[in-house]
C-alpha cells in the first residue's frame, strides 16, 4: 500500500478524457485529489465519477478566463496543474501545410504557456504549485 496521496489537492488537468489524460484523472481521483478535467468534447467522454468536467478548448482566451474564474470560485487555489492538451499531424513533418503546424504550435505551446501564466497566482496560493506538461514528439520522419 502506498503512503503516496494528493488528499485535499486541488488539480486542472487538460485533455483528460482519453489517454494519458484520462489516466492522469483517474490516479489523481484515486489518490484523493479534487479534479477540474477539461476537455474540448465531453459528449464521448469516459468520465470518472470522483471528477468534476469543463467542456472546451484551451487555444481560446474566454475559455481560459471561464476555466481561471471557474478554479477561482470554486477553490481559490490550485494545487497542481497539468497541460496534458495536445494534437498532432499524422504525416510526414515535410508534407505539413503552414496552417497545420501553426495549429500544432498553438495547441501544443502557446495554449500551454497562456494557461500556466493565466493560472500562476492560483498555483502561488497554494504555497507550493506544480505545472507538469505532457509533451508530445511527433516520431513520423523528415522525409
Amino acid at each position: 500500500m502506498s503512503s503516496w496521496t494528493l488528499q485535499g489537492k486541488k488539480a486542472i488537468i487538460t485533455g483528460g478524457t482519453k489517454g494519458i489524460g484520462k489516466a492522469i484523472v483517474d490516479e489523481f481521483v484515486g489518490l484523493g485529489a479534487e479534479v477540474l478535467a477539461v476537455a474540448r468534447d465531453l459528449s464521448l467522454a469516459e468520465k470518472n465519477p470522483g471528477a468534476q468536467y469543463l467542456e472546451g478548448d484551451v487555444t481560446d482566451p474566454i475559455f481560459r478566463e471561464q476555466l481561471l474564474y471557474t478554479a477561482t470560485k470554486q477553490w481559490g487555489m490550485v494545487h497542481v496543474l497539468v497541460n496534458n492538451v495536445g494534437t498532432n499531424v499524422r504525416k510526414k513533418f515535410i508534407e505539413y501545410s503552414e496552417e497545420e503546424y501553426r495549429r500544432l504550435f498553438e495547441t501544443n505551446l502557446f495554449a500551454m504557456m497562456a494557461l500556466t501564466q493565466s493560472m500562476h497566482d492560483l498555483l502561488l496560493k497554494s504555497g507550493n504549485g506544480s505545472v507538469i506538461n505532457v509533451g508530445l514528439f511527433n516520431s513520423g520522419g523528415t522525409t
